[in-house]
């Protein structure tokens, strides 16, 4: 159905030996939703979506994908995820980006299984859609950090999912890249109804992309429409004091 939730939040709580990185939250996320997810440093963002994933298992509380326990969730191919120091980790990656790509199906088909048909035509429409096909056959190692960017979201896309999480993705891309990016994320949430997580530092831009920020502070700060969230109050909750002044003047047109 529709309506019901893909992802869905209870009572999660996380901690490491005596530190707690999340406290009891609850939330849940619909199909073909584009949330934001926002926090300062050490807020618990990348911690939340290895609780997503399954990574990661809850101190306490639950997390369901589909209805089912994370833990007992076979489908993982119907989530992408695009990790967030992908771009600093992979430079000596001997790989064209059509290796990089096709092993995006790896979850999907399981190891050691040739595409089929179908398969090779998610990858051309993942390759079509990130708009690398130039890039086939050149080195991963040679690209720019948008480049690389596309290679492992045409890499996530591959598998055609249905949910995708990206943990800041353009972290160390200059700004031209980045708005083309974000112009591109966008038309993944429309053309295909993806469901997106995006976590990222930016809240100017960010908010004037999503359908629903959650501002996470190791506890939910916020969970709702964008212009309902962004009050000096909220943000100082979320940041505390020490708000970036830029934050509250930045927005972007997204028509």
């Amino acid at each position: 159905m529709p309506g019901d939730p893909l992802i869905k939040v209870r009572d999660l709580s996380y901690q490491v030996g005596g530190n707690l990185l999340l406290d009891n939250l609850n939330f849940e996320i619909t199909r073909g939703e584009y949330v934001g997810i926002l926090g300062p440093n050490g807020g618990g963002k990348t911690t939340l979506l290895k609780l997503l994933l399954g990574l990661q298992k809850p101190t306490h509380g639950v997390v369901e994908l589909y209805g089912v326990p994370v833990h007992k969730f076979k489908q993982k191919y119907k989530i992408g995820y695009v990790p967030q120091r992908l771009t600093a980790g992979t430079p000596n990656l001997p790989a064209t980006v059509e290796e990089v790509i096709t092993s995006g199906l790896t979850a999907k088909l399981g190891p050691f299984k040739s595409p089929k048909a179908e398969d090779k035509k998610a990858i051309a429409e993942a390759v079509e859609i990130c708009g690398i096909g130039y890039l086939l056959d050149h080195s991963i190692i040679g690209l720019s950090g948008g480049e690389r960017q596309r290679v492992f979201i045409a890499r996530s896309l591959a598998a055609r999912p249905e949910i995708l999480l990206l943990d800041e993705p353009v972290t160390g891309v200059d700004i031209a890249a980045q708005e083309r990016f974000y112009q591109f994320i966008a038309q993944l949430n429309q053309e295909l109804k993806l469901t997106l997580l995006f976590v990222s530092h930016d809240l100017g831009v960010i908010a004037g992309q999503v359908s629903t920020l959650l501002c996470l502070n190791k506890t939910l700060i916020c969970h709702g429409a964008p212009e309902a969230s962004l009050d000096s109050t909220l943000l100082n909750q979320l940041y505390g004091e020490s708000t970036p002044t830029h934050l509250h003047h930045h927005h972007h047109d997204h028509s």
